[in-house]
């Protein structure tokens, strides 16, 4: 009974330590390179003015182009997981002096902002993100853009979720 006991408790300490090599699980990832499932699962308040983009401002096939003042926004469900990271990539082009793109996220009833771009950072270079997520049951993440024309473009791209278990 000794010795069983023993090997047991060798056995779930190697689990444990391989558990804890793994690393962080991914909970969610889009780079909207797929064009049969890119853009499923995000709400956008205009079809025309948030779509996918195979143009010249993405980092794979496609990203996510918003264009004037809309936006996108996609939930992932995470009551079981800790330590979570959102990490993103966001471009921008033909910012006028107060045209702001926008990540934002809630994990309850208030959006918070997770990085903005501005005037002068909209190059169309794409710039990477990585943000710490608290504890949650949905985690809500959203791209907008805030600008006054049509000429004003915001993308997204790589959009990742990472996470341990409980």
């Amino acid at each position: 009974m000794k010795k069983s006991m023993v090997m047991l408790s060798i056995a779930l300490s190697v689990l444990f330590f391989a558990a804890s090599q793994l690393g962080a699980l991914t909970l969610y990832s889009e780079s909207f390179d797929d064009n049969s499932t890119a853009m499923s699962g995000w709400k956008r308040s205009s079809v025309t003015y948030v779509s996918r983009y195979t143009g010249t401002y993405k980092v794979g096939d496609a990203s996510m182009q918003i264009v004037s003042n809309f936006n996108a926004e996609t939930d992932v469900k995470t009551p079981i997981f800790k330590n979570m990271v959102l990490k993103f990539k966001m471009a921008a082009y033909g910012f006028e002096a107060a045209d702001k793109l926008y990540c934002e996220y809630m994990t309850g009833s208030t959006w918070v902002a997770a990085a903005t771009l501005s005037d002068g950072a909209d190059t169309g270079a794409f710039i990477s993100y990585s943000v710490n997520i608290p504890n949650c049951v949905i985690l809500k993440i959203r791209f907008r853009l805030a600008a006054n024309s049509t000429a004003d473009y915001g993308y997204a791209d790589d959009v990742v979720l990472t996470g341990d278990r409980w």
